[in-house]
């Protein structure tokens, strides 16, 4: 029986802002903790910080391969269904375990040979593969719609990332270092295994049937390409950044990254939902125009206010960012950010987990990557000549392409399914006819 509109609405909201606000205590904190290192360490040794901390996402999501996707999308279809669930918790759980640690071991050699700190890249790994299976285990909870697990798992994380950001303020266990800094950052990650354990237990080992898994991992594929099509214009500027200018600048890029990242934990808690949701919501085309109506004039507002402020304000801004240690250079791009980039992935955040949730992996991975890697170019260009600003612009331009390229691609494949739907009907309608006896 389907829940009335209205209580469909309130469990929405109340299930988005819990975990949204577990997700944001989790990131909050890691935000606050770049700050602290970025004053506390030296520009250099907070540049090869940043470059872990920007490496580590994003080789994580190369690990888990967006595994979760197919998983909620499959385990939603039948939640019930006991022993297929049984099954597929133990085989993609085996194959996780494989791939996550085939991904540490490229990660530490290609960190290590960056950065030269080749104990950091060794525990970083580490932390890296168990994080990678957690994020897979805690996937088959939300498929039978159990958002609770994954809120507890994000809840733990920031609670022990704040407690490790206070023993480094302190000085406690450990001193202000770089090696401090990036054990303070990414240990927290571990506690996500204590939510697996609790809820889930350890995953049962099996030798995997690759007729099995062969769908999960092609969905799987395909999901990937979409989660690395929206991390690869920030993790690409980094990579710029550092070549073309140094840690130094990367280390300034990274903390005005902060403001982008912000805003994508926000509404993460929204696009948890509608992942698990997607097959009992509208149309696209309802669904993107209520989004539009409610969201377009905010975002709109919001960008409006940043530009005619930002001027007025740098004098502020700049003493502000002199007081709490950080460099002046990431002012402007910080408020280019806000201006365009913030709001174009807020709608990306919303947008492509509702495909996800309909199990349209393949059309909305191939256009994703196909609109980032034809724009890289572009993003090249602007950092290339215009450093960080440019790099604020670029991924804004980037998110753009990408989100224009999604919108059309859900209205063109709605119209399809609506004239496909009505050939059927009129064929049945004939079909009717034909039989009545004369």
């Amino acid at each position: 029986m389907l829940e009335p509109r209205k209580d469909r609405a309130h469990n929405f909201l109340w299930l988005s802002v819990g975990l949204g606000a577990c997700v944001m205590l989790s990131h909050g904190v890691s935000f606050i903790a770049k700050v602290v290192f970025r004053a506390s360490l030296d520009p250099e040794s907070y540049g090869i910080f940043a470059f872990f901390a920007n490496a580590f996402p994003a080789f994580l999501l190369v690990a888990h391969l967006y595994l979760e996707f197919p998983i909620v999308s499959k385990v939603s279809e039948n939640p019930t269904d006991r022993q297929m669930y049984e099954r597929t918790k133990a085989e993609l759980s085996s194959t996780a375990i494989m791939t996550s640690g085939l991904v540490g071991v490229f990660f530490f050699f290609w960190t290590g040979a960056t950065t030269g700190y080749w104990y950091l890249s060794a525990f970083t790994a580490m932390v890296l593969m168990v994080s990678a299976i957690c994020n897979v285990l805690l996937a088959f909870s939300r498929g039978q719609d159990r958002l609770g697990p994954t809120g507890i798992a994000w809840l733990l994380g920031g609670v022990a990332r704040l407690a490790f950001l206070l023993c480094f303020v302190w000085g406690i266990l450990f001193p202000r270092t770089l090696a401090s800094a990036c054990v303070a950052f990414t240990l927290p990650w571990v506690f996500w295994l204590i939510a697996v354990v609790h809820y889930e237990g350890l995953p049962r080992p099996a030798m995997p049937s690759l007729s099995f898994i062969r769908p999960y991992y092609r969905d799987a594929f395909l999901a990937f390409l979409t989660g690395l099509a929206l991390q690869l214009p920030p993790f690409a500027s980094i990579l710029i950044i550092m070549e073309a200018y140094g840690f130094v600048e990367l280390g300034d890029f990274d903390i005005a990254l902060i403001s982008y990242s912000l805003f994508s934990v926000i509404v993460a808690g929204a696009a948890y939902v509608v992942l698990a949701k997607a097959r009992r919501m509208p149309a696209f085309t309802l669904y993107a125009g209520s989004l539009l109506k409610k969201l377009g004039p905010v975002l709109v507002v919001f960008s409006i206010l940043i530009i005619t402020t930002s001027s007025y304000l740098e004098p502020l801004g700049l003493a502000v960012l002199a007081k709490v240690g950080l460099p002046n250079t990431v002012y402007w791009p910080v408020v280019t950010l806000l201006v365009f980039a913030v709001p174009v992935r807020i709608l990306l955040e919303l947008i492509v987990p509702y495909f996800q949730g309909h199990g349209v992996f393949k059309p909305v991975g191939v256009i994703a990557m196909a609109t980032v890697l034809g724009s890289l170019p572009i993003l090249f260009i602007v950092i290339v000549n215009w450093s960080l600003v440019g790099a604020a612009i670029g991924i804004g331009l980037v998110n753009l392409v990408m989100l224009l390229a999604l919108g059309l691609f859900g209205l063109s494949d709605e119209r399809r399914n609506a004239r496909a739907t009505g050939i059927k009907i009129l064929h049945d309608v004939s079909d009717g006819q034909m039989d009545q006896p004369s």
